[in-house]
């Protein structure tokens, strides 16, 4: 039972640095795309991927608080949450699956 938790937790663990990675290609592009260095194809199937598992996350985490985290051109939020998502969610899960192998 311990090595299917801790199969979990390793599968869950690398979908968070995976969905970062993402998430960080997606920032670079999107300012290097207000910034006119880029010119995003939306009609490339890549770039459509990555708006389709992108496209809303921030709303729905941040909500109303967004609008406060708009710097000139540049909003924050998306940094902030790949940041929540590369320190405070790892923390999270790991001390998750500790207590639940205590409790088993």
């Amino acid at each position: 039972m311990e090595r299917m938790i801790f199969f979990i937790y390793r599968v869950l663990m690398q979908g968070i640095r995976i969905y970062s990675f993402v998430w960080f290609i997606w920032i670079v592009m999107s300012w290097l795309n207000s910034f006119g260095v880029i010119q995003i194809n939306h009609y490339n199937g890549a770039i459509r991927f990555l708006h389709k598992i992108t496209d809303g996350v921030i709303d729905r985490v941040f909500g109303n608080f967004r609008d406060r985290l708009v710097v000139g051109m540049i909003d924050l939020s998306p940094l902030l949450f790949l940041f929540l998502l590369t320190t405070v969610l790892p923390v999270v899960f790991t001390n998750l699956f500790n207590m639940i192998l205590r409790l088993l």
